[in-house]
């Protein structure tokens, strides 16, 4: 992706060039040459747009890349949840049973 933001940026500023280099040539009369310059800007906006679509689409993978790391990591925390949500259910059962014991302990005693 790099390497076409830095072709995107060349671009862009070849566009700029070559806009304004049109614009004098059309101002001083230079038809032909404005001509020239018209088609070379249209195909540097051809290959701008080309460029923005590749970096979108790279862009887009990147997200997904990071959507299915987040989703794998999502899960593990789920797992562990779940597995520290039994160990308490077993720590309040065995929390109550001693509660059960000390309670006929003290009626006893």
């Amino acid at each position: 992706m790099n390497r076409y933001l830095t072709e995107l940026s060349d671009v862009r500023r070849a566009i700029q060039d070559t806009e304004e280099l049109r614009y004098k040539a059309f101002k001083s009369g230079k038809e032909e040459e404005a001509d020239i310059l018209e088609i070379a800007s249209v195909e540097l906006k051809a290959r701008e747009r080309e460029l923005v679509v590749k970096i979108g689409v790279d862009l887009a993978n990147r997200i997904e890349l990071g959507t299915t790391s987040l989703e794998e990591l999502t899960t593990r925390v789920k797992e562990r949840v779940e597995k520290m949500g039994k160990a308490s259910k077993g720590l309040d059962k065995f929390s109550k049973i001693l509660l059960k014991i000390s309670r006929i302990i003290s009626n006893i005693v």
